[in-house]
């Protein structure tokens, strides 16, 4: 059973950054879905722009170890909005539940 739940925001966090939040590698996003030990999530993009909502994908999740994830707030009104979204057009987000 995961800690995480669908609408989470998070930051990712790279093994090199040993554990630091901080690092400029880590990514902050929200989890999409979960199977089984893989968490799956979208993440904003960090530089430039963004088609919507400033995720740095439209179509895919990014499967990730719980691990290697940092919990930072239960879901946003903007995730609801952008899970709302997605699952109203899931072939075009590549959205799966």
């Amino acid at each position: 059973m995961s800690i995480f739940k669908q609408g989470d925001e998070i930051i990712y966090i790279p093994y090199h950054a040993n554990g630091d939040k901080n690092h400029p590698d880590c990514e902050r996003g929200f989890v999409t879905s979960i199977k089984g030990d893989t968490i799956f999530c979208r993440f904003y993009i960090k530089n430039g722009k963004s088609d919507f909502y400033g995720l740095r994908t439209i179509a895919n999740s990014e499967g990730c170890n719980h691990r290697d994830l940092y919990f930072v707030a239960t879901m946003s009104s903007q995730t609801k909005k952008i899970l709302e979204i997605m699952r109203s057009n899931s072939e075009k987000f590549g959205f799966v539940e």
